[in-house]
């Protein structure tokens, strides 16, 4: 064998250690801390939390044994859409005995997934100097493709006679996927 055949096996015998490892080795982390959580095999194993650091605070990905470690994947929050159509006022009464007002509401979900609701009313007189009252409503999940009732109410100080009747009226109402 010529000396350049010789020196060319040489170099991919050492490229071919270099890459895939030495036997016996434990490759893949960065300790030899058998408590670390760490898990590989050979230097271009695969090495799961604890191999960096502290065992109880490092939960990336390392591959490779290069030190690269992945982020968690964040998860989604849901965005809050406008759902005034899927809200109704069912009826708006006056309950003097109780000294409030009330409106019975429709919900309807017409997605096929759960949506969880917020809904502000006020409730307004028939005069200019009555002061709208206000109930929100919060955290009301509505399943796929139902319909669900559901009352605000608001303080009410007035004789209940029927001369100061309330007026029911959805301001403001959204939806999100219900995540749970």
């Amino acid at each position: 064998m010529k000396p350049r055949h010789i020196r060319a096996i040489a170099v991919f015998g050492i490229v071919l250690v270099t890459l895939t490892g030495a036997r016996g080795s434990r490759g893949g982390g960065c300790d030899d801390d058998s408590t670390s959580g760490s898990s590989s095999s050979g230097s271009g194993g695969f090495t799961s939390g604890g191999s960096h650091g502290d065992p109880d605070t490092d939960d990336g990905v390392t591959t490779g044994g290069g030190g690269v470690t992945a982020a968690p994947t964040p998860t989604a929050v849901p965005t809050p859409v406008d759902a005034m159509s899927d809200v109704e006022v069912d009826f708006c009464s006056i309950d003097p005995a109780a000294k409030n007002v009330r409106g019975q509401l429709l919900i309807d979900n017409t997605t096929a997934v759960s949506q969880t609701y917020d809904i502000t009313v006020h409730f307004e007189g028939d005069t200019p100097a009555s002061a709208p009252f206000v109930d929100t409503i919060e955290d009301i999940t509505v399943a796929g493709n139902e319909s669900y009732f559901t009352e605000a109410s608001a303080p009410y100080s007035g004789s209940g006679e029927g001369t100061d009747s309330r007026k029911c009226k959805v301001v403001s109402a959204t939806r999100t996927v219900h995540v749970g």
